[in-house]
């Protein structure tokens, strides 16, 4: 690593006691990272393991999969037509998965000309195998996605031997139901991109799961946005560590990925800045809380007891951070506090009405 410092050069020249913190902003690229991998490189790092995404499940590579398969307006060799690409949730349950990809045929101004079920996508979280002997006394078997077509298939069976094993083996099939013969390549492309698409999202996590873990990881370390749209954050300066191992985590993610870090001076203009952005924030997440909580007063509807946790948990954490960020720039949030006392009376209104479930 040619730089395993990004503070080196303009940070280093910065007495620490000058420092309010430090300015942080990330982008992540579409790269490949295999969970164990990044498990180790998380401790090697010395980053909070809570913070990472869970391991890959079989199904959400289905669901990654599904989204990549789409395209839109795909030029359709030899005419002036457009092709759209597209999958529809179709059923949902505990023993499957199933979706369809759909093509549409449009014209240049978009106008469908053609709409039909290209292939039929299932996925499944069992596999149902069905066993018997037939008449030379060899055991044959027959696999099913679906528990009631082994059910159905049993029943057509004859003889009292045969019988059913119901293996806990995730699996995807592909039924192509395609019936107009003239696009055919399309649908083949869109097919074999799905199993690409659920091939790579098996192995790899998405840049997704990548972005959340890092915001994670900053909640842990007591950051917040000082601009939403550019999420640019503020990291408090005793944190200068972790950020420095999050910009050493984006230089291995590679594919462009980084994490740019510049530290904060202590001036009065950017403790100012720091107390409206962070009033702003609590701003936003007090009243999302409040207004949760009023319209269950005013519907009389009581509140789970894990959302009534979530919010005392969350409530917690804004005010031991108010606390640290009031301590940090010598400043009361007189805006948060009031924002914070308010949710606290309509938590207590809530209790008084016995609108909070017991648990």
């Amino acid at each position: 690593m040619a730089n395993p410092n990004p503070l080196k050069g303009y940070g280093s020249g910065i007495r620490k006691e000058t420092l309010l913190g430090f300015v942080a902003w990330y982008g992540i690229s579409d790269v490949d990272i295999r969970y164990e991998d990044l498990k180790a490189k998380f401790a090697e790092l010395g980053l909070d393991e809570e913070a990472m995404p869970g391991e890959i499940r079989a199904v959400d590579a289905f669901k990654r999969a599904c989204r990549y398969t789409q395209e839109r307006k795909q030029p359709i060799p030899g005419t002036d037509l457009l092709a759209n690409v597209m999958v529809r949730d179709v059923a949902n349950d505990r023993e499957t998965t199933e979706r369809h990809i759909v093509i549409e045929i449009v014209d240049q101004q978009g106008r469908r000309l053609q709409y039909e079920t290209a292939a039929r996508l299932l996925f499944t979280r069992r596999i149902h195998k069905v066993l018997w002997e037939d008449e030379k006394g060899r055991t044959q078997e027959r696999q099913f996605y679906l528990e009631q077509e082994a059910a159905e298939f049993m029943e057509d069976c004859e003889g009292d031997n045969v019988r059913r094993a119901t293996i806990e083996k995730a699996g995807v099939t592909v039924d192509k139901v395609w019936t107009y013969g003239r696009h055919d390549t399309i649908v083949d492309s869109a097919i074999a991109r799905f199993r690409q698409e659920f091939d790579r999202a098996s192995q790899y996590l998405d840049s997704q799961s990548l972005r959340q873990m890092v915001r994670r990881q900053l909640d842990f370390m007591k950051a917040f946005l000082l601009r939403k749209n550019g999420s640019v954050y503020f990291i408090p300066k005793h944190e200068e560590k972790r950020a420095i191992a999050l910009a050493e985590l984006h230089e291995w993610f590679g594919g462009g990925s980084s994490f740019h870090i510049l530290p904060l001076i202590d001036t009065e203009k950017q403790r100012e800045m720091i107390q409206a952005a962070f009033e702003d924030e609590v701003h936003e997440e007090a009243l999302q809380m409040i207004h949760k909580l009023k319209d269950a007063l005013t519907e009389s509807k009581p509140i789970t007891a894990g959302a009534w946790n979530m919010i005392q948990q969350r409530k917690n954490e804004l005010l031991e951070r108010a606390r640290a960020y009031s301590d940090l720039i010598d400043r009361e949030f007189a805006k948060a506090g009031t924002e914070l006392a308010l949710l606290d009376d309509t938590m207590a209104e809530l209790l008084n009405q016995g609108l909070v479930k017991a648990g």
